[in-house]
């Protein structure tokens, strides 16, 4: 028992991507963290899946999470670890699979599963995740206020004419998930997907679930087209296009991992807040 996974750590891809986007983490953080994680990538929305709107994808994810916990008995803690598009989608699916305490009715529906995993909250207000104890959620480069505006896309050069055009025509290349992007999904009895997201409402308890982690982690790019470079940084057309945004991005991805190990096993000590403030200001060269 002692060599079985205790901890669940879900890793969430982002917009036409796969589960193979996480094989340098799933490397890095089997080796750091050791036999007590449980690894998984998802694979419930891979590529085109991406385009069938958050809530489908979210709860897609949360179905397959469930899956593994009922496969895995021996899983007393849950932590996400999301890129990009998966963040909102990881977001989606706490709020589904989020239950305000360890009720015996949320037991039942873990059919095959250890009564052990509820025991860790049984004094806790927090709430479990998938029945769990939920420790960890990460998102890196996630679009929580959507893309509509503020320089949000770099190929637009944060142009607003531009951008304003490209929010009607979003959905007809990415689908549902598009218009929610843009927050076009909105009707004049029900605002966009991502404002319902902002607070606990009928659809789910969006922020209860956020706040039945131990600890949340924004990672994200600090620049776009020319804005806050880094120092020495030179005004060239390639980096106002994705240069800048390429960069960070995919500088997150490759750098967060080792961060993330350094950060296990989890301090019960309250940290100062300054400690608690993430802020990525990657430096490199470019051409």
């Amino acid at each position: 028992m002692e060599d079985k996974p205790d901890h669940l750590l879900v890793l969430v891809h982002g917009m036409l991507a796969s589960p193979s986007d996480w094989t340098y983490f799933q490397a890095v953080l089997k080796r750091r963290l050791g036999c007590k994680f449980l690894i998984y990538a998802s694979s419930c929305n891979m590529y085109t899946k991406t385009f069938t709107g958050i809530e489908g994808a979210g709860k897609r994810l949360a179905d397959e999470v469930m899956e593994v916990v009922k496969k895995t008995e021996s899983l007393k803690k849950i932590s996400f670890l999301a890129h990009s598009l998966g963040g909102l989608f990881a977001r989606y699916a706490i709020a589904d699979l989020y239950t305000p305490n360890a009720s015996s009715n949320y037991s039942e529906n873990l059919s095959g599963s250890s009564s052990t995993k509820l025991k860790s909250l049984s004094s806790s207000n927090r709430g479990l995740i998938a029945g769990l104890e939920a420790i960890y959620f990460i998102t890196l480069a996630t679009p929580h206020l959507g893309v509509r505006g503020n320089k949000q896309l770099p190929l637009l050069l944060g142009v607003s004419f531009l951008e304003k055009l490209v929010a009607p025509i979003a959905p007809v290349f990415t689908g549902l998930t598009g218009s929610q992007l843009f927050l076009t999904d909105g009707k004049p009895s029900k605002p966009p997907l991502l404002l319902r997201m902002a607070s606990d409402c009928e659809e789910g308890k969006f922020i209860s679930a956020l706040g039945a982690f131990r600890c949340r982690v924004l990672y994200a790019n600090i620049w776009l087209g020319g804005e806050h470079r880094p120092f020495g940084e030179k005004m060239s057309f390639p980096s106002l296009l994705l240069g800048p945004w390429m960069a960070t991005n995919t500088w997150l991805m490759w750098s967060i991992a080792p961060q993330f190990c350094q950060r296990l096993p989890i301090s019960h000590q309250k940290q100062p807040k300054q400690r608690r403030l993430h802020r990525t200001n990657p430096t490199y060269e470019t051409q």
